[in-house]
């Protein structure tokens, strides 16, 4: 019998532990060679010096004999490993090449094991639930993800999506499955936290405890100057006029030993503190070494809100109808940051001269109240109206001298007719008329000073056009020019507001409170959140200068405005109404019946069949560094400029049609349609500008991109054709049309960028054909000049546009691109032709260690999806023909670099530990790996799932021992090959994978894993839990749970971890002197 089985078979539990200490010391003592013998046994009866014939004392016997100095001299003498002393580095005295010389590590207990020799102990131990593990620990919950709409938003044709797709609609539509601990409640870091909550409750009702020398002196008409503090045993005087102290009743009492104890307890529970270490001042954050809070649940990051709701749109002269559109943008950067919401208030009368071309009337397309986002909110936003009108005959100066005469005038009336004709001939073109403009920070701050200034019936605040405030008609003196109303509204409010006024918020007192605003260096960022709802009222309309409608010379226009200029003097102004309310939203306060940029309704639903309510995309002024969380796929198409002045014949009022068509030229309806007409459309013309052969181009068009655009035969293409259009009805009843084709162009949805397929992005300046382009025109680009063909200008570069996609399928960066179309080629199994099976696996390993150099917007936008393909990789490489795609180790190399890329750009987003928030939140919610082998579910069904005895633990462990030995990474061969090389890489388990490629991987990902080697932790541990709860395998003894081999793998890694932060400061000394 061993020394160990011997103490157990006698002593109870504690007392074989510390024998087991206590031979573990004498092994050690004795093993060290430089030691006196009388230091081998502790308890010898040899004496000290100075001390002969003293017996010992028993704390004395268990003390070190150990002096300090030859502790020191020993470590000392110990030789340096070659490598340091060569670089003069002094190994550290705990390093396990210096540890190892003088003391043996201690295997440690199996605690399970301790627990089963000893249950019958254990058993009858009132306090056993401290001892034992508790068995329902771990809880995987499925959390459903909370969807702002009434169903997932996803593409309309899910039978031929592509893989890349699937896999983003699979990330963004699945629930969350997470791995709960139900005592980690009990925590340091739970504890902690919940402490700190009630702390303040708990020091509110603890009584103050006064003592008697802090209580207030009774009345003595003796003694007046006495202090508090003093003694009362300071004078003779003092002890003769005190009143004696109450006997304490019972003091002298005899009592039995019990009886005092029982008195003494009941004593010491009177006022008791319940909390007492809850009281101790909270312990430092950087301190809190075991704050390891979990994330909170993955969301569309938080934006300022606003709600604009149309409340009138009138002209003072009313012919024809007019359409408006709003659109946010930032005048100092000059930048649109957001798409253009439409709307009309045109009357039946008005809908009746174009009810010829107008299809049919959708309902989404009659909301007259909008939702701005703002991310980034400046003190230079704009909120830009731009007007449109019916094609006619004349540029708009001659068309908008009408609205300046009087109703009753000769014009009027003609005018009148001319409208009733143009409509019912051109109704489907229109043109630009006018514009206005207003700074929302200035509406925002004007509101908040001036509270006294509300509607009575609606309790909201009523600010004029031009930051004046509104008179009790409602309406100015229109006779007078706008920058004159700017001057005097400024004036005006200038004069009432203040700083001081009781608002929602803090006003400077340099502030500009124009409604053109002021710069961002003179006024702070407005308060979206915080302001009250008002309603703008614009009484006149800038009139559209025929020469300069593009946005350049509009941001132009409104930086003037700002300032007295004579270019601004020269504007004419329309005179009408434009009523705006402005209230801040929230996303708890959304109204019912909204509908998102992709017309999805949203929660809550109206049922009482209001107008809708649009949320306008947002176009941030910087990046938004947060992954995508749903599916999105948009294209938005905006026409700058078109030169045909030496296209021979008649092109002067040129309007552009816009299609995506697909296979066999057929148009696809996907184009998103404008106010009070259908919701989608086939085609789409663009405004016209009168007898101008260079218009330049205001519009945008938006178009829901269809799947799967990289299917070739497809052919997926912008065509654009140029008309020129008729707008004399004489030239009608001539015999000739309406329109006539004067140009075509086109421009291929995926461009081909060093060979790699990528969606378009950007400015493009295309040539011009002067005849419709031949079959099979798509399969090359315009830039390409086609034999036999007519182009305008000698094929230069006449149409220039500019396309931005809103995706969240296509990444928009080169390289995130390669990987993404690598990945879906090996799923399809269709490799082409210019890459080739044999160069697939260099391509590909290629392309994953180019991920960490990527752009960071879109990789951190897509960092989940990539995440997710790269565990793919690593855990199940795949198959092509049967041949096995070896790249785990790359990939396990590129997560690890993207993993430091992340953490290193956004470091603001780490805690205390260095871990990522957007890492962790992956972690503990995309993170699900489902492809567990199912021989491993059957085998754990075949055991008790209780077993005590260390037979049971082993049988079991050799009924697993063949799964194991082939799922091992070790025990397949890179060069396996057909269905028997395939059936032993699917057996391999994720968690053993990521160990083994971890211990593995050397060079630079070896050093970002020392760096942010919790996240490779975090992950091992995510990949057991799943394992664990999949198999069924919870119950399983610890020793039975997971493979030799995985245990061997994880010692490996700890060691070889340990080693790498151990040996870290001698290999930065050594660099450092090597320069």
């Amino acid at each position: 019998m061993s020394f160990k089985e011997n103490r157990l078979s006698h002593d109870g539990p504690c007392e074989a532990i510390g024998a087991d200490v206590k031979h573990i010391k004498r092994k050690s003592v004795a093993m060290n060679g430089k030691f006196s013998a009388r230091q081998l046994d502790p308890d010898s009866s040899a004496n000290p010096p100075g001390m002969s014939g003293a017996p010992k004392r028993t704390f004395a016997q268990k003390l070190n004999k150990n002096h300090p100095s030859d502790v020191r001299r020993q470590i000392r003498g110990e030789t340096l490993p070659k490598s340091a002393s060569d670089n003069g580095v002094s190994a550290s005295p705990f390093s396990p090449l210096v540890a190892a010389q003088y003391a043996d590590v201690a295997e440690p207990v199996d605690y399970e094991e301790f627990l089963r020799a000893h249950q019958s102990t254990i058993d009858r131990d009132p306090l056993r639930h401290l001892l034992q593990f508790p068995i329902d620990d771990i809880e995987v919950k499925t959390i459903q993800k909370k969807l702002r709409t009434v169903s997932p938003v996803v593409p309309d044709d899910l039978q031929n999506l592509s893989s890349r797709e699937r896999d983003c609609l699979q990330q963004y539509n699945s629930s969350y499955t997470v791995s709960y601990r139900r005592y980690a409640r009990f925590g340091p870091c739970e504890v902690l936290s919940d402490t700190l909550q009630k702390r303040d409750e708990r020091i509110d009702l603890i009584p103050r405890q006064v003592y008697e020398c802090d209580k207030p002196a009774s009345v003595n008409p003796v003694r007046v100057d006495f202090d508090q503090r003093s003694s009362w045993a300071s004078g003779v005087f003092d002890l003769q006029s005190s009143n004696s102290d109450p006997l304490v009743p019972g003091l002298l009492d005899r009592l039995a030993a019990e009886d005092r104890d029982a008195i003494d307890r009941r004593k010491r529970q009177e006022k008791r503190q319940p909390a007492l270490f809850s009281l101790y001042p909270a312990q430092e954050e950087e301190d809190q070494i075991e704050r390891r809070l979990i994330p909170d649940l993955p969301q569309e990051p938080s934006r300022h809100r606003i709600l604009i709701k149309v409340l009138q749109l009138k002209l003072d002269l009313e012919i024809e109808p007019i359409f408006g559109s709003i659109a946010l943008y930032d005048v100092r950067e000059r930048k649109r940051l957001s798409e253009n919401f439409y709307f009309d208030f045109n009357s039946d009368s008005a809908k009746k001269m174009i009810e010829a071309h107008v299809a049919h009337e959708d309902t989404s397309t009659h909301a007259r109240a909008c939702v701005f986002d703002i991310t980034y909110p400046t003190a230079d936003l704009v909120l830009l109206v731009k007007l449109e009108k019916v094609l006619q005959q004349g540029d708009v100066a001659e068309v908008a001298e009408v609205y300046f005469k009087d109703e009753k005038s000769k014009e009027v009336v003609k005018a009148q007719h001319n409208a009733q004709v143009n409509c019912e001939r051109l109704g489907k073109y229109r043109m630009p008329f006018g514009w206005t403009a207003i700074f929302l920070s200035n509406v925002v701050q004007g509101v908040a000073a001036v509270p006294s200034e509300t509607d009575s019936s609606s309790g909201n605040a009523s600010v004029n056009t031009m930051g004046s405030q509104s008179s009790k008609s409602g309406s100015l003196d229109r006779s007078l020019n706008p920058l004159e109303l700017l001057r005097r509204g400024k004036q005006m409010v200038s004069g009432t507001m203040s700083s001081e006024t009781n608002g929602t918020l803090p006003r400077s007192h340099n502030r500009s409170n124009s409604l053109y605003g002021s710069s961002q260096d003179d006024a702070a960022v407005p308060n979206f959140e915080a302001f009250r709802s008002v309603t703008v009222s614009l009484p006149t309309f800038f009139r559209h200068e025929p020469d300069k409608l593009s946005e350049e010379d509009l941001f132009k226009f409104i930086a003037d405005l700002k300032r007295p200029s004579s270019l601004t003097k020269r504007l004419k102004c329309i005179p009408g109404n434009l009523k705006l309310d402005i209230a801040p939203c929230t996303a708890e306060e959304m109204p019912a019946g909204c509908l998102t940029p992709e017309l999805v309704r949203l929660l809550p639903v109206d049922h009482d069949g209001n107008r809708p309510v649009k949320e306008v995309l947002e176009f941030p002024l910087f990046e938004v560094y947060v992954p995508h969380y749903s599916y999105r796929n948009l294209l938005y198409v905006y026409p700058r400029s078109l030169n045909l002045t030496n296209r021979p014949g008649s092109a002067r009022n040129i309007a552009i049609k816009v299609q995506l068509l697909g296979a066999g030229d057929s148009p696809i309806k996907c184009i998103f349609g404008k106010s009070s007409g259908p919701e989608f459309l086939s085609e789409a013309y663009s405004s016209v500008l009168y007898h101008d052969k260079t218009p330049v181009f205001l519009d945008e068009f938006k178009i829901r991109l269809p799947v799967n655009l990289e299917d070739k035969d497809q052919g997926y293409h912008l065509f654009f054709t140029f008309y020129h259009v008729s707008c004399q009805k004489k030239a009608e009843a001539a015999g000739e049309p309406t329109e006539t084709p004067v140009g075509f162009t086109w421009l291929p949805l995926i461009s081909m960028l060093g060979g790699d397929s990528m969606l378009i992005n950007g400015e493009y300046n295309l040539p011009v054909m002067i005849e419709k382009p031949p079959p099979s025109y798509t399969r090359v680009n315009p830039e390409v000049q086609l034999p036999n063909t007519k182009w305008v200008d000698n094929h230069k570069s006449i149409f220039s546009l500019t396309v931005k996609p809103v995706s969240t399928v296509h990444t928009g960066d080169a390289k995130l691109e390669r990987f993404m179309n690598l990945c879906a080629y090996i799923d399809s199994a269709r490799i082409p032709m210019n890459i080739g099976e044999a160069n697939i696996e260099n391509n590909l390993k290629d392309a994953i260690l180019d991920l960490a150099t990527a752009s960071h917007g879109p990789l951190i936008r897509f960092l989940n999806v990539i995440l997710e393909k790269l565990l793919r990789l690593i855990v199940r490489p795949p198959y092509i023909h049967g041949e096995m795609v070896n790249v785990a180790g790359a990939a396990f190399d590129g997560l690890v670099s993207i993993v430091h890329v992340v953490t290193t750009f956004l470091d603001a987003q780490t805690d205390l530990h260095g871990r990522n928030s957007l890492l962790l939140s992956y972690i503990y919610y995309h993170c699900i790996v489902k492809k567990y082998p199912l021989s491993d579910q059957e085998a754990a069904k075949e055991f008790y799932l209780h077993s005590r005895s260390a037979s049971e633990v082993a049988a079991i462990n050799h009924a697993m021992t063949s799964f194991e030995r082939a799922g091992s990474v070790r025990g397949t061969s890179d060069t396996a090959s057909s269905a028997a090389g395939a059936q032993l890489n699917s057996k391999r388990l994720p968690h053993e994978e990521i160990a083994s490629q971890w211990t593995l991987c050397s060079g630079g990902p070896r050093e970002f894993t020392l760096r942010h080697g919790w996240f490779c932790f975090e992950l091992i541990i995510q990949c057991m839990t799943q394992y664990l709860t999949t198999s069924q395998r919870l119950h399983y003894p610890r020793a039975a749970r997971f493979s030799e081999r995985f245990i061997d793998d994880l010692n490996t890694l700890v060691r070889s971890f340990i080693d790498d932060i151990v040996n870290s400061p001698a290999r930065e000394i050594t660099a450092f002197n090597t320069r």
